[in-house]
């Protein structure tokens, strides 16, 4: 059965799977040690969105739509309390009184690179402390894609490295950032704008051909997965993964019955 699996997402204990119509969230209860798992019917814009993929819109913006639709409440806490602390920050240098404008400008450009910093050193460390659920993740997600199946032996006959997960896009999008930062300096472009149009095109590009298929970036995205974000899942860690496929595939049988 064929349930349009879109893609999925991995935090420490949890797993998140979503097709065209609902995203299936599994992890193992801490005080029955039971593997538990919600299914979450999605947004008629979101299934819209998911079933019509030439529609005309911003790549950039499905990318983030997708996003937080897959985050919890604590993650969308944690998001939202960044960027109240990196705006206050900014806004509080621009308000600066007798402030030269170019000043001000260099001011935030500095500001900005600190931030960066920090940030990506943030993401790699909780890439590695999930790498093991990002790796049974993707072998399921594999695992069906290749055969429909979600048995145990299909799945842990998979490799945890997948070229087609979100991980393909970080090598490209780094170096082709760096690249379209330095022009849009060189240029006197604005730089928001810009690196708004490289993702843009960047998107369009992987959608139309695929960075997990192409020469090159097929590469970059599995040795990215190897060096920083998948390590070989336990048996714990399959299990949930397995949960949360298997579970997402019943919940599209019983909307076939209801339809039928």
């Amino acid at each position: 059965m064929d349930i349009g699996l879109v893609e999925g997402m991995s935090s420490p204990g949890k797993i998140s799977l979503r097709s065209c119509e609902y995203i299936s969230t599994a992890g193992r209860n801490k005080k029955t040690g039971m593997i538990e798992c919600v299914i979450k019917r999605q947004s008629r814009f979101s299934r819209f969105m998911c079933r019509h993929q030439y529609f005309p819109g911003s790549r950039y913006l499905r990318m983030y739509l997708r996003f937080l639709a897959l985050i919890s409440w604590k993650q969308w806490a944690i998001v939202a309390a960044a960027i109240i602390i990196i705006d206050s920050i900014l806004i509080a240098i621009v308000l600066n009184n007798g402030e030269d404008p170019i000043a001000a400008k260099n001011k935030l450009d500095g500001v900005a690179s600190l931030i960066d910093l920090p940030l990506i050193v943030y993401i790699l460390a909780y890439m590695k402390w999930k790498a093991c659920w990002h790796g049974a993740m993707n072998m399921v997600m594999s695992a069906y894609e290749r055969s429909g199946k979600t048995d145990s032996a299909s799945i842990a006959a998979e490799s945890s490295i997948y070229p087609k997960a979100f991980d393909r896009f970080y090598i490209p999008f780094g170096i082709g950032g760096a690249v379209a930062l330095a022009l849009a300096t060189f240029l006197g472009l604005d730089k928001v704008l810009f690196s708004a149009i490289f993702i843009e095109v960047m998107l369009w590009l992987d959608f139309k051909i695929g960075f997990g298929t192409m020469p090159g970036t097929k590469q970059a995205s599995c040795l990215f997965q190897k060096i920083v974000s998948v390590k070989p899942p336990t048996g714990e860690q399959i299990l949930v993964a397995q949960r949360a496929m298997q579970s997402l595939i019943e919940a599209h049988q019983e909307k076939f019955k209801e339809v039928r």
